[in-house]
């Protein structure tokens, strides 16, 4: 995600290049990484990889650069024990790969705070991020011709400053549990006069549930903190000991 944008828009084809983006989406979903991940994937199995490119108005030479990365990312992850082999092919790998809720919780693990509240819901939905009382959905988002969506929260990676205002370039809608659990600092507030509690993850992000769930979603995420802890640790440690996989 950190690399350049592997889609292209040649000039006097806008309208060709974000359909041809947007063939990579599936009906309902928001999420312009998981575009990004089926126009990689369909380019790893195409028979002509750059007839493929052409077609899809993609940059070859940035997808090589990505499929280049992912395999060093492979290679340190099984070097941390986290992984059995070095290869992202390999099936072991990829058991979850295709669970596309547990891709977005990832994606949240990976990409917050950055993350945007959509507050109002007229012509155009209105966003906001912690730094930024308003911004919008860039032209080449998925999300931005779209005014319902599926929850009030999307992740991202860029955020640009066109003529307009700031402009999320890359946004990824997901569900309130994957900010819970994949978020940042959660804690309980009490509401005077009411028999609910607010979760609150870093003081911004709130949500209103009955005293029980609150404290349930608190106790599991202290689990999976734990959890993930732990696992941390005995990688390093594997790695630290220069042990095979």
């Amino acid at each position: 995600l950190t690399y350049k944008d592997p889609f292209q828009v040649p000039m006097g084809k806008r309208a060709q290049a974000d359909r041809a983006r947007k063939s990579f989406s599936r009906d309902g979903e928001f999420s312009d990484h998981m575009v990004l991940l089926r126009a990689f994937r369909g380019w790893q199995c195409a028979p002509d990889q750059k007839d493929f490119c052409w077609r899809n108005f993609l940059s070859h030479s940035t997808l090589k650069m990505i499929h280049d990365m992912k395999f060093q990312l492979a290679g340190m992850l099984c070097h941390a024990g986290l992984l059995s082999s070095n290869s992202p092919a390999d099936p072991s790998s990829n058991i979850y790969s295709t669970n596309d809720r547990l891709v977005s919780a990832i994606l949240t693990a990976g990409l917050y705070p950055r993350v945007a509240k959509v507050t109002c819901m007229r012509r155009k939905p209105m966003i906001k991020t912690e730094k930024h009382k308003r911004c919008s959905f860039h032209p080449a988002s998925i999300a931005a011709d779209k005014n319902e969506f599926p929850t009030q929260f999307a992740i991202y990676n860029n955020m640009t400053k066109l003529a307009t205002g700031n402009t999320i370039f890359d946004a990824t809608f997901v569900t309130p549990f994957s900010l819970l659990f994949f978020g940042g600092q959660v804690a309980l507030e009490k509401v005077k006069g009411e028999k609910d509690k607010v979760v609150t993850i870093d003081n911004w992000i709130q949500f209103n549930a009955p005293e029980t769930t609150a404290q349930q979603v608190l106790e599991l995420r202290h689990q999976l903190d734990n959890v993930l802890w732990q696992l941390y640790q005995e990688s390093h440690q594997f790695a630290s000991s220069g042990a095979s996989p």
